[in-house]
């Protein structure tokens, strides 16, 4: 086991990605990006590894008693009072219950450690229901929906973008969305996840 532990309950442990967690952490956004083969480029792999530890966030990997890797979680907005829990697992760690073990784990420690939380945030894709259900059923109380990441971007690239670098833009997204025509009703659903929960 590591020296540099955050938390752990005795069989899950999270500890702060570190540059030891490179391979597996690049191999995880692997097998969750969209954009096939993004990750086959060495440049784009240094890119996204660098941006990881510059965003304004608390990043951990999570291993189990084994010192399997399972995957990542990030606490996104870690100074306000109602900061955000993000989850991915490796496939062969999902639907075991380790997402939800985590996301406890994880609002636990924090809890402890500052008295001014009043709740943690949790997204879900609409496209996603396994997981709408797993955090509904750790308690967490639905709270609202939003447009997808995708959708925002599309926006904001059309108030900054003109011409011909629009148009190549608009013509990637169409692609995609007849590769996933499923993403043009997909929304982002917002829970709060409360202190009595966990």
């Amino acid at each position: 086991m590591r020296s540099d532990v955050y938390t752990t309950d005795g069989y899950l442990s999270l500890i702060k990605l570190s540059e030891e967690d490179k391979d597996n952490y690049i191999e995880l956004l692997k097998q969750i990006s969209e954009i096939n083969g993004f990750y086959d480029n060495p440049d784009n792999v240094e890119l996204v590894w660098r941006t990881a530890f510059s965003r304004n966030e608390l990043d951990y990997s999570i291993y189990d008693a084994s010192g399997e890797y399972c995957g990542n979680i990030v606490l996104n907005h870690w100074e306000e009072p109602t900061p955000e829990i993000g989850i991915d697992l490796v496939e062969p760690k999902r639907n075991k219950g380790i997402a939800a073990k985590c996301i406890k784990l994880l609002a636990r420690r924090v809890y402890e450690e500052r008295n001014d939380i009043e709740h943690f945030i949790l997204r879900v894709s609409s496209g996603n229901p396994h997981s709408r259900h797993m955090i509904e059923k750790m308690g967490a109380i639905y709270i609202g929906e939003e447009e997808t990441l995708i959708k925002l971007a599309m926006k904001v690239i059309k108030d900054v973008m003109e011409g011909e670098d629009y148009k190549k833009v608009q013509d990637r997204y169409r692609e995609f969305l007849e590769k996933k025509p499923e993403a043009e009703k997909e929304v982002v659903y917002r829970y709060k996840l409360t202190s009595d929960v966990f």
